[in-house]
């Protein structure tokens, strides 16, 4: 079944037609496309409520941990409830799509983690007391919900340095919240597009 697996999923590299399997949708719009495709290490995505952000890169990740064997990804927000989003999403919707096989175990506690038959993992936690709970977690991918409404001090002491051992790749997407770090990392990838990129939408893109 895990060979079966592995073959159906490097047949679905295309982060369009995998969003399509596991949500059953149709169809998209050029704007999220784009945020569907969009690479680099240090993803910005500043965009409007209701935009669909957090089901894009929820299908992104999981895509990510179906194609890695033993990926480790997190998602976390300032709170635990602000990042369960991610984990709602994803157990929803596999609760019809033909991507459930790929699925080995669901837990709700101590923190709700999808883990695959290849021994990938998504955990969510939160970003509270500056970081306690993500200090120490060798990851593959991090991604941070509501990223501006995090410290400047948990980004640059406990997420930036996440990339040391692993290169992990980062994800910040948030609606902005004054000229903070989010906002600094959103300008780097304007300017750099290719290792910093950013992405910008609203919610009449939708």
């Amino acid at each position: 079944m895990l060979k079966e697996m592995k073959e159906l999923a490097k047949k679905l590299r295309n982060r369009e037609l995998f969003t399509r399997l596991l949500y059953g949708w149709r169809s998209f719009s050029e704007k999220q496309k784009e945020l569907l495709n969009i690479d680099g290490e240090i993803i910005t995505i500043c965009a409007g409520r209701r935009f669909g952000k957090s089901s894009y890169i929820a299908a992104r990740i999981f895509h990510e941990a179906i194609l890695h064997l033993r990926w480790k990804i997190i998602v976390a927000g300032p709170s635990l409830d602000q990042a369960t989003i991610y984990f709602d999403l994803l157990t929803s919707a596999l609760e019809t799509s033909p991507l459930k096989g790929f699925v080995k175990d669901i837990k709700i506690s101590p923190f709700p983690t999808i883990t695959l038959k290849n021994r990938s993992q998504i955990t969510v936690r939160s970003t509270a007391y500056e970081g306690k709970y993500l200090r120490g977690r060798k990851v593959n991918a991090v991604v941070i919900t509501e990223a501006a409404f995090v410290k400047d001090s948990v980004f640059e002491k406990v997420i930036l340095p996440m990339k040391l051992d692993t290169k992990a790749k980062i994800i910040l997407e948030s609606t902005p919240n004054g000229m903070n770090y989010f906002y600094e990392q959103f300008t780097k990838g304007l300017k750099d597009g290719s290792y910093n990129t950013s992405f910008h939408a609203t919610v009449y893109d939708n």
